[in-house]
C-alpha cells in the first residue's frame, strides 16, 4: 500500500498502481477501483462485509419498513399493568421484524414514524375506558399514552397513535393496552 499524488489529487493505492482511495482538491472521495467521486444527490451504499461502496442514487436505496397486524381477537388479561399487543401476521418489512410476538425489532438505526392502529371494543353495558402506549426497549415512552372511552354494549373504537423515534439498532417497540374493564378486548375483524 502506498500514498500517491496525481495532479491535485490524494490517493492510496495498491500494488500495480491500483487505486483504492481518492480525494480530489474539492475534497470529494472516490473509494474502490471504479474511480468516480458520484454526481449530485447520489450516497455511498456499503457493497457487503469486505467490499467496497458504490455510488448510487438515494431512491435505489430500500426503506425500511414493518407492517404487522393481528388477525384475531385478544382479550384483556393483562391485569393492573396492561399488555402488549401480540402479531401474529407480517404484512410487509424490510430491516424489521417481530421478536416474540410483540417486540417490533429494528435491525438498522435510524428515526422512524411508527404508527399504530388500535380497534377496541367491550361485551358489557356501562362505560369504560382504554388506555394505549408504546414501549421502547421494555419502558414506557412518556407522553406516548392515548384514552379511549367506550360506552355500552358492543361499543367499538378505531385510534391510531403516531409517534416519531430515533431507534438503534436491536431496538424494540412495542405497543401496549389497558382497560380496568375485564370485557375489554382489542377486536380482530375478519376481512
Amino acid at each position: 500500500i502506498s500514498a500517491c499524488l496525481v495532479g491535485s489529487e490524494m490517493c492510496i493505492e495498491t500494488g500495480a498502481g491500483t487505486i483504492r482511495f481518492q480525494s480530489n482538491a474539492s475534497g470529494a472521495i472516490s473509494l474502490g477501483t471504479g474511480g468516480s467521486y458520484g454526481t449530485a444527490g447520489q450516497i455511498l451504499v456499503s457493497g457487503g462485509s469486505g467490499a467496497a461502496p458504490t455510488w448510487t442514487t438515494s431512491a435505489a436505496v430500500p426503506a425500511n419498513y414493518g407492517s404487522f397486524l393481528r388477525t384475531t381477537t385478544q382479550t384483556n388479561t393483562g391485569g393492573a399493568t396492561g399488555q402488549a399487543v401480540i402479531f401474529n401476521t407480517t404484512a410487509a418489512s424490510n430491516n424489521f421484524s417481530v421478536v416474540g410476538g410483540t417486540q417490533i425489532t429494528a435491525a438498522v438505526a435510524g428515526t422512524y414514524s411508527i404508527v399504530a392502529t388500535y380497534q377496541v371494543s367491550k361485551t358489557n353495558a356501562g362505560t369504560d375506558d382504554v388506555n394505549v402506549w408504546f414501549k421502547r426497549n421494555g419502558t414506557n415512552i412518556p407522553n406516548s399514552a392515548f384514552n379511549l372511552t367506550l360506552v355500552g354494549n358492543n361499543a367499538s373504537q378505531l385510534a391510531t397513535t403516531p409517534w416519531i423515534i430515533t431507534l438503534a439498532a436491536g431496538d424494540q417497540i412495542e405497543a401496549w393496552w389497558w382497560s380496568a374493564d375485564a370485557n375489554a378486548i382489542m377486536l380482530g375483524e375478519p376481512a
